[in-house]
């Protein structure tokens, strides 16, 4: 992070990463939501084809590439949700940072 940063593109910083941060944690929050249903549809699956029932269908479900896919890209979205926020937290206090030393200046 540059100190140095332009008042002019430090609070444009601070509008993106606000709303970056914003966006992948409503699509993080829907991802979540969307979990057991595909947990269920997955385990299904696999009783219909005739794989498994109960315990083992579940073990089935949990260790499908498919559900592990959907685990990694719930896990990288919530890691760029916090990652935005970080910024915008960091990005943030450097603006009230510099407001504070303008107005002791004074």
């Amino acid at each position: 992070m540059d100190l140095r940063l332009a008042h002019h593109r430090l609070t444009a910083a601070i509008g993106s990463f606000a709303g970056a941060s914003l966006e992948t944690r409503q699509v993080a929050k829907r991802l979540r939501e969307l979990l057991p249903q595909r947990f269920v549809e997955l385990k299904r699956e696999h009783v219909r084809r005739g794989d498994a029932m109960g315990g083992k269908a579940d073990r089935l479900a949990l260790t499908d590439p498919r559900y592990v896919d959907y685990l990694e890209q719930l896990v990288e979205m919530n890691g760029k949700a916090r990652e935005a926020r970080v910024q915008y937290e960091t990005y943030s206090m450097l603006f009230k940072a510099r407001q504070s030393l303008r107005a002791f200046n004074r």
